[in-house]
């Protein structure tokens, strides 16, 4: 007797079909993940970009600024309340630190940059706003005169 040994048409078709309904619902789940995942990567980026910059303040005992950054990414861009692209980290006109995005993350923050006093101090509070669009979780970043950082889900 010659038995074949592989799968008949009808078999490839169904596992096929397994294959296709699994997959159905477990990209847009997989989607989730993803954009949770960058949007907690952003929060957690900027809440060490701000801790960082207050305890270099502290160090140098001198002004440290977190801003926006311009086009060139060497210092502060004039305007606005996007925070998506870049932030940088400046003591004086030096660049400390450079943080890059674009992963369709959208952060908006204080159009004015955040100056840290040698103390570690801040001359007013910032509020910063986490998002993707289209996603519904969203952080709030608060950050006190004190330099304390406080996030929440909204």
């Amino acid at each position: 007797m010659n038995k074949n040994k592989g799968f008949t048409l009808i078999e490839l078709m169904v596992s096929v079909a397994v294959l296709a309904i699994v997959l159905s619902i477990a990209v847009p789940s997989f989607k989730n993940i993803l954009l949770n995942n960058r949007l907690n990567t952003t929060k957690d980026e900027l809440r060490t970009a701000i801790q960082l910059a207050r305890s270099e303040a502290i160090k140098r005992k001198e002004n440290i600024i977190l801003c926006r950054a311009n086009a060139e990414l060497t210092q502060c861009a004039a305007d606005g309340t996007d925070w998506s692209q870049a932030w940088l980290l400046l003591h004086k006109t030096e660049v400390l630190k450079i943080w890059e995005f674009g992963q369709g993350i959208k952060v908006t923050g204080p159009s004015t940059k955040m100056q840290f006093a040698g103390n570690g101090m801040l001359a007013d509070s910032y509020t910063l706003g986490i998002e993707a669009p289209g996603y519904d979780v969203k952080y709030k970043i608060t950050v006190s005169r004190i330099g304390s950082i406080k996030s929440e889900k909204l």
